[in-house]
């Protein structure tokens, strides 16, 4: 992300090859402490730094970590939302928000009880459509039973009671 503020001349490790940066930020995001971070920046960099330039280092980079998170995990939820609307477009409201929520939070955590929760919604999803569809299809064919049920009642040749029911049926 491109940050707009331009970098304090003072703020020596924000002046450093964002190679380094990104090294130090994930050595410390991997739970690094501070003294040691400041032994590796000794070590690594031939500087001295303190406290407070380690903190104002790490504001730094996790707040652009944790944007570019947020952007990506919108991002796989939005997408995540518009293939499930357009593949399961019989699935409630209500489900495809409990969907892109767990989408959402699926994609910010590493946890595998999130992605299984999520895949559980998704399953979840699938047969609220299913049972849809079958219901659709249970009430068309009560209705095309009824009117069957008519034609046989009426009185019309066989000829054209059996052209009826194949129409109703649709196989004509």
């Amino acid at each position: 992300m491109n940050d707009e503020r331009k970098t304090r001349s003072d703020a020596v490790l924000l002046n450093q090859a964002e190679g380094n940066q990104l090294e130090l930020f994930g050595l410390m995001r991997g739970g690094m402490s501070y003294a040691e971070a400041k032994q590796w920046v000794r070590e690594s960099l031939d500087l001295g730094v303190s406290d407070g330039a380690l903190n104002a280092f790490w504001k730094h980079w996790s707040r652009k970590y944790n944007e570019e998170r947020m952007l990506k995990a919108v991002t796989a939820a939005n997408d995540i939302q518009a293939t499930a609307a357009e593949n399961l477009p019989l699935v409630s409201k209500a489900t495809m928000t409990a969907l892109t929520q767990a989408a959402f939070e699926s994609a910010l955590s590493n946890d595998p009880k999130s992605t299984k929760v999520f895949f559980d919604l998704v399953l979840r999803a699938q047969a609220q459509s299913n049972d849809t569809k079958r219901l659709e299809l249970m009430e068309r064919r009560m209705k095309q039973a009824e009117e069957a049920e008519g034609v046989v009642k009426e009185n019309i040749s066989p000829e054209e009671r059996e052209a009826r029911l194949k129409e109703i049926f649709g196989l004509t």
